[in-house]
């Protein structure tokens, strides 16, 4: 394992050896920081990395194809602490690994982000939400486990797509965007959750919601069956069978 730091004084293309402080493109047993720099970065082509930390790098990330971040053990993101910005439309995946550790910071992460193996341990950190502004989605069989270390949120943006498993945890999943839903019909969504949306928030097939719902702003529209024995909703919820 070792750490890979961007400096990007060749190009901004992540594959290019030179561009990297060691001298060496990150491989999956790599550590990447972004640095504090702004030279831009540019993914072409399918990456890899075990970890990114995007820092107080201030530089414009551009994603033209995926980057998977994890190998073993752990897979750790953490979130922009500056302002850079993400382009693109490549999507963060972690690997099947058993934990990932979602770093918040005040800023959000601009990219697509893809939990690939839903039998992860998901622990959000860092005195701040995790804020993904992309599409969150989380993929495969089994049960994932959404945990805060203290009041942490993973805060959601964009959308959020459920596949065929259970979510559960103690994080609380808040939504602030205007968000659309996508669930299989085997899923079963437990932690709780806030809509504080400044547009729509809407549900397609089924989730059953077993923790509380607290709605505070927007449209909640859903299609399909939802159990709302724990919600709290207000005229602005429509059902749409």
């Amino acid at each position: 394992m070792a750490t890979r730091t961007w400096q990007g004084n060749i190009s901004a293309a992540w594959a290019t050896n030179g561009n990297w402080v060691e001298g060496t493109a990150p491989t999956n047993a790599d550590d990447v920081t972004m640095g504090s720099g702004s030279n831009p970065c540019t993914i072409s082509s399918t990456s890899v990395c075990k970890s990114i930390n995007f820092g107080t790098y201030t530089g414009t990330f551009t994603m033209n194809a995926g980057l998977t971040v994890g190998s073993s053990g752990t897979a750790t993101i953490t979130n922009p602490g500056a302002a850079m910005t993400f382009a693109g439309s490549g999507t963060i995946t972690t690997n099947s690994v058993a934990a990932v550790s979602l770093v918040g910071t005040s800023r959000a992460l601009g990219a697509n982000l893809t939990i690939a193996n839903s039998a992860s341990t998901v622990t959000i950190s860092g005195g701040n939400n995790f804020i993904v502004s992309g599409t969150m989605a989380f993929n495969g069989l089994g049960t994932a486990t959404i945990n805060t270390t203290t009041s942490e949120q993973l805060e959601i943006k964009g959308n959020l797509t459920l596949m065929n498993g259970t979510h559960t945890g103690t994080a609380t999943f808040l939504f602030s965007g205007t968000t659309a839903i996508t669930t299989s019909a085997n899923t079963v969504l437990q932690n709780n959750v806030t809509e504080n949306t400044s547009g729509s928030l809407s549900l397609v097939n089924i989730a059953y919601n077993t923790g509380t719902w607290t709605y505070t702003a927007g449209t909640f529209t859903h299609t399909g069956t939802i159990d709302r024995k724990s919600t709290r909703l207000n005229s602005s919820h429509t059902d749409i069978s």
